[in-house]
């Protein structure tokens, strides 16, 4: 699926670009992968790897388009800077949720 939508994006890529975009965009999807199943018994790490990940994303978004952010700030990093408030809330009352 991955390298259909690369192959449309650009029709004439050589195969040895594709498959390096292709090798990328699965590493990424493997990391987060490994970071949800291991934020699936540990929120903190959630948490840590969301809000780092929101972080990185403002700065980006702010360092390169410092006009029209705005938008883009609640496309990206405002869903994970509220998913790590999940993970931050699901690891600091974790007891008082179980014991309901």
């Amino acid at each position: 699926m991955a390298t259909a939508s690369v192959r449309r994006l650009v029709p004439n890529l050589p195969y040895r670009l594709l498959i390096w975009d292709f090798t990328v965009l699965t590493a990424i999807i493997r990391i987060s992968a490994i970071i949800l199943a291991l934020a699936w018994r540990r929120p903190l790490i959630g948490f840590v790897a969301f809000l780092l990940a929101a972080i990185l994303f403002l700065r980006f978004l702010l360092g390169n388009h410092p006009s029209g952010a705005f938008g883009m700030l609640l496309l990206f990093s405002g869903p994970m800077a509220a998913i790590a408030m999940a993970f931050w809330a699901n690891w600091k009352w974790h007891e008082q949720i179980q014991a309901r």
